[in-house]
């Protein structure tokens, strides 16, 4: 199997759609100012639609329901979005994009733990550049929070790295042959995610709503601010541009995810997503240069350090691509 005729092409694929989602998402969010946890929501609830629609009736729809591994997956999600918002308070995004390249380290430490794929002698270089490279990285951020944030960044990679684990290993997607059971499966998975993000968000708004007031509490809760008003949840800038999304590109990109994350496994995944910042600050640039969204500055020590975990990432794919053709 050539490396072309592989599914890393759809894992590359992916990301980019993933690159997509952030670009749309900073737009929503800075052009048309809608809240990021509502339109979270909303984006799922309507992906989760647009596949359970095309999946239509048929078996896997009320095993996925009931599976503790989905369910899993919607609390990985939440704890995901509160590490990634609390973070967001202490470091830049780009640092933050850079950083969570730690996932690759957990990708590999936990396959070798519970799925019994012993690294190699390649991977642990390819580890080792990564490493450097995430020093250098942290080594650079200004923040005068860097401890808080190191730790809200250990969780967006911990929860992130067992999300796409659980997407990996769960029996209905694994067992899905046709194209709609993968849909469906997919389906229900991200309609239990967007039902798990909803309650998170409005028992932040709630929160919130309780303590506005108080300035003290704000501060100790910085996510609280992110959190939205009830008035967001009925904006109608919000509603279209979430069903927009997640009635078109998002299905896609999470559809491909579950496939891809079984194909090519963990490790290689999260080693992938390596490439999300550079993605992202093309397509950030690119419609920067025609007016759409404002151009996202990233200091060059820090592309330069991002470009040694790619190194890195690169070679782990590597590895792992010749291991899967020596099996």
């Amino acid at each position: 199997m050539t490396l072309t005729r592989s599914p890393y092409v759809l894992a590359f694929f992916t990301i980019l759609l993933w690159a997509v989602d952030t670009v749309y998402g900073r737009w929503a969010v800075t052009v048309l100012d809608v809240n990021p946890a509502i339109f979270s929501c909303m984006s799922l609830l309507a992906a989760s639609s647009v596949l359970i629609i095309i999946a239509g009736p048929g078996k896997a729809g009320m095993e996925t329901l009931r599976s503790p591994y989905t369910w899993a997956y919607g609390v990985f999600q939440i704890m995901l979005s509160i590490s990634l918002n609390w973070g967001l308070s202490f470091v830049s995004a780009t640092e933050l994009n850079f950083l969570t390249r730690f996932s690759i380290i957990l990708s590999v430490l936990f396959a070798w733990m519970f799925l019994h794929r012993k690294p190699s002698a390649l991977d642990g270089v390819s580890l080792l550049i990564i490493a450097a490279g995430l020093f250098l990285v942290a080594r650079e951020t200004s923040s005068d929070n860097l401890i808080p944030g190191l730790i809200c960044i250990f969780g967006v990679a911990l929860f992130q790295t067992l999300r796409t684990i659980i997407a990996e290993v769960h029996p209905e997607a694994i067992g899905a042959q046709s194209i709609k059971t993968r849909c469906r499966v997919t389906g229900y998975v991200l309609l239990v995610t967007s039902f798990c993000l909803l309650c998170l968000t409005f028992a932040g708004a709630a929160l919130k709503h309780a303590f506005v007031g108080d300035p003290t509490m704000m501060q100790t809760l910085p996510i609280l601010a992110s959190m939205p008003e009830w008035s967001d949840v009925l904006r109608k800038e919000t509603i279209y541009s979430a069903v927009i999304f997640g009635g078109t590109v998002l299905p896609l990109a999470m559809y491909l995810y579950f496939y891809v994350a079984k194909q090519v496994k963990t490790e290689v995944f999260m080693s992938m997503i390596a490439f999300l910042p550079f993605f992202t600050y093309v397509a950030e640039r690119s419609l920067a240069s025609v007016g759409i969204l404002n151009p996202t500055y990233i200091p060059l020590p820090l592309l330069g350090y991002g470009g040694i975990i790619v190194i890195g990432a690169i070679l782990m794919i590597y590895g792992r691509h010749k291991a899967s053709q020596a099996a």
